[in-house]
């Protein structure tokens, strides 16, 4: 296997369990919070996509002035919509690139990771019926 087939798989499965952990949430929990110290899931897809546009300013060379991010349009439908074309763009770019690697596990892969776990406890916590065994499926 090599690296670039690493980096492909790697991005497939974390960008897999993103849908997963997002999928069926409903409406009027996206911008709830476990405890207040914590993103909201809404919080959760606008970090994640500012990762995904500072992982494509690295890989170019440059660096991103982090929190300089928003998204004004906080719908869930939008949310979900703007984070997925921000990270298929870092992902193409990431496979593009693969002298870049360290950005596409550091922004993306590892990052995603971090933030599903925290989004599955968010999920058992408010939606006590939802299967995290589904994170593995598909």
């Amino acid at each position: 296997m090599t690296v670039t087939d690493l980096t492909k798989t790697q991005l497939a499965t974390s960008g897999n369990q993103l849908t997963k952990v997002f999928e069926g949430l409903p409406e009027n929990l996206f911008e709830e919070k476990l405890v207040p110290s914590a993103m909201s899931p809404a919080d959760t897809l606008i970090h994640l996509s500012e990762c995904y546009v500072a992982s494509k300013a690295a890989m170019s060379g440059e660096k991103h002035e982090w929190g300089t991010f928003t998204i004004e349009d906080r719908s869930p439908a939008n949310l979900l919509a703007v984070h997925k074309t921000l990270r298929d763009q870092a992902c193409e770019a990431a496979l593009a690139q693969p002298d870049q690697v360290d950005h596409a596990f550091d922004f993306i892969v590892l990052h995603d990771c971090y933030h599903i776990g925290q989004m599955a406890q968010f999920r058992l916590d408010r939606t006590p019926d939802w299967n995290p065994y589904s994170l593995y499926e598909g």
